[in-house]
């Protein structure tokens, strides 16, 4: 029986797709393979850049701010009420030395000079104790005074010896100078408004009248206005003029009186760690321990005293002079010492005032001029500059700084932050606080429970122990 064999064809349903899969061009294996890891080396390459970059802004905006930079604020003021400043005096020490006493007692006679030569020579004579013993004594340096009183429009006028009650005076040297250091004790509390409406010589606060047996022979006069809180005028003397009284050898009438005024300049700094910090309650100002540290220095090694600063002791030591800078081993040393001292006293003050001296034109009445050469100190002429250091970049301003770091270069602000601060998303986050805090309050409570009881178990099982071998001993 044969059998007949369909040889019909197959549907469609049943055929088999044997081609194979259209690809588009340009979409090969390979090249799928080759995009795929451009793209990820793009993507490696850009997320690295933003890292690096970041970075490098992270830490200039870190290092700007602990670098603690400051700025400064200046204003400006008329204080109402201010203290009288403290006057210095000056005049070079070899034009108002008694040389004749001076010969007397030493049995040295020195000329004096009329030029430079000769006041090199003239100063390696004295020592600092016979400038001070040699020049005239400071209760014989006011020969009359006038000072009007707070809260009042009256002028008083006293003779010497009156006018030590009111004025104290004392003596100091530096450079070639002695000074003599004026203080107008009754001048505290001054009221600026009542001293400027004066019917005559308005603005003016004293008037003192220099013995004439002082100042024959003085040609140079530096007059020197600082801060009444100040004990010596240390930096304040770099601020003040020097005036010229003899024209060919003879005090002209208009060069016989000086009216000074001054202008204080107040700077207050911040502590460490900003920058230009000063040094809260230190042992002793940062002049007062550069004196010390030079002189202490300089008198031990070189057997002088310093010059560049103010001494007002009387030391049996004659000062530098120039005769020392001729000679380069003693100038190198003394270079070597002041640095010393500068590095050792390297700090500033918290507050520091500053007093420019000036030199002002006023009409003089005829009865207060006279032979004796005047001094008249006025209130300030122009208003004071306050200079006070601030933080230039706070904390909060940091803070923002770093966050706009993070919006630039990550992307990441606060509104991005909008899909997961939604209030239905807050209310879920807070009951799965919830659950999560009371699943972990019944589990604590559940194993606390269960210490007890294993305990229990544990003894009775030892104790079950211990009786069946206690039995099986008693068998053997």
């Amino acid at each position: 029986m044969t059998h007949e064999v369909n040889r019909t064809s197959p549907t469609p349903s049943m055929e088999i797709n044997r081609e194979p899969p259209k690809l588009s061009p340009g979409t090969s294996g390979d090249d799928k393979s080759k995009k795929w890891n451009l793209e990820i080396i793009m993507s490696r390459t850009f997320y690295l850049f933003c890292v690096i970059c970041f970075t490098i802004h992270f830490i200039v905006l870190s290092v700007g701010y602990f670098r603690y930079p400051v700025t400064t604020q200046v204003s400006y003021s008329l204080p109402e009420l201010f203290d009288t400043p403290h006057l210095a005096l000056c005049f070079s020490y070899a034009e108002v030395l008694d040389v004749y006493r001076f010969k007397r007692d030493k049995g040295f006679y020195a000329p004096r000079p009329s030029h430079r030569q000769d006041l090199r020579l003239f100063q390696r004579h004295f020592t600092l104790f016979d400038i001070g013993w040699y020049t005239p004594p400071p209760e014989d340096f006011i020969a009359r005074c006038l000072f009007r009183t707070n809260y009042t429009y009256q002028t008083v006028n006293r003779l010497s010896a009156q006018c030590l009650s009111s004025f104290h005076v004392s003596k100091f040297y530096f450079q070639e100078y002695i000074c003599y250091h004026v203080n107008y004790t009754e001048g505290k509390g001054m009221r600026y408004s009542q001293l400027a409406e004066q019917l005559t010589t308005g603005g003016m606060i004293y008037q003192i009248f220099i013995n004439r047996t002082i100042t024959p022979y003085v040609d140079i006069v530096r007059p020197i206005l600082f801060d009444a809180k100040e004990e010596f005028p240390f930096t304040s003397r770099y601020l003040s003029p020097s005036v010229k009284r003899l024209v060919n050898g003879r005090v002209e009438e208009n060069n016989n009186h000086i009216s000074v005024s001054f202008k204080p300049t107040t700077i207050q700094r911040l502590e460490a760690p900003y920058q230009e910090s000063c040094l809260a309650n230190p042992p002793m100002s940062r002049d007062r321990c550069l004196k010390a540290c030079l002189i202490d220095r300089i008198t031990r090694q070189l057997e002088r005293v310093p010059f560049s600063t103010i001494i007002d002791e009387p030391y049996r030591t004659k000062h530098v002079n120039e005769e020392e800078f001729m000679n380069i081993a003693k100038t190198t040393t003394l270079h070597h010492i002041e640095q010393e001292c500068r590095d050792q006293c390297n700090y500033l003050d918290c507050e520091e005032i500053l007093t420019e001296t000036q030199v002002i034109v006023e009409p003089q009445e005829d009865d207060l001029t006279g032979q004796d050469f005047s001094v008249s100190v006025f209130i300030p002429r122009q208003l004071s500059p306050h200079v006070t250091y601030e933080n230039k970049i706070n904390f909060s301003d940091y803070l923002l700084s770093i966050m706009s770091c993070f919006v630039v270069w990550w992307g990441i602000s606060m509104m991005s932050l909008r899909d997961y601060v939604s209030p239905g998303k807050i209310l879920k986050l807070w009951d799965r606080v919830v659950q999560a805090f009371q699943e972990q309050r019944e589990d604590y409570q559940t194993r606390r429970s269960s210490r007890i009881v294993p305990g229990q178990n544990r003894v009775l099982h030892s104790v079950a122990s211990n009786n069946q071998n206690a039995s099986h001993s008693n068998r053997r």
